[in-house]
């Protein structure tokens, strides 16, 4: 039989994406990493925000992380890009289900510190 409708191919990256003070980038990415079971603890966090980029920088950084999230192997994606002298952009790619934890901590953490 045939269908106009084709089966999409299953999701496998979604993206998270914010705004955030700089002073928040490391508290964020700490709660975050207290959730993944291994691949992104002190050193990989260390890693990131030593390369944030400088107020004047015009290019960021990204990172790739292989973790381990619910028993499941999967890729963590991190891109950080200069907004504003105080204000970065952060991107998280990542498998649906730790995108949906990222997004949860996220609006914990905003509402505990007030953003």
């Amino acid at each position: 039989m045939f269908s106009f409708f084709k089966k999409k191919p299953p999701v496998t990256e979604v993206e998270f994406s914010t705004n955030l003070d700089t002073k928040h980038v490391g508290p964020f990415l700490e709660r975050v990493s207290q959730r993944i079971e291994s691949g992104f603890g002190a050193p990989e966090r260390k890693k990131v925000l030593a390369a944030m980029p400088a107020p004047t920088a015009e290019e960021g950084a990204d990172f790739s992380f292989t973790v381990r999230f619910e028993g499941q192997d999967s890729v963590l994606k991190i891109a950080i890009m200069p907004d504003s002298p105080e204000t970065v952009l952060l991107y998280l790619v990542s498998a649906p289900a730790l995108h949906s934890m990222i997004d949860q901590e996220m609006d914990r953490f905003a509402e505990e510190v007030g953003i």
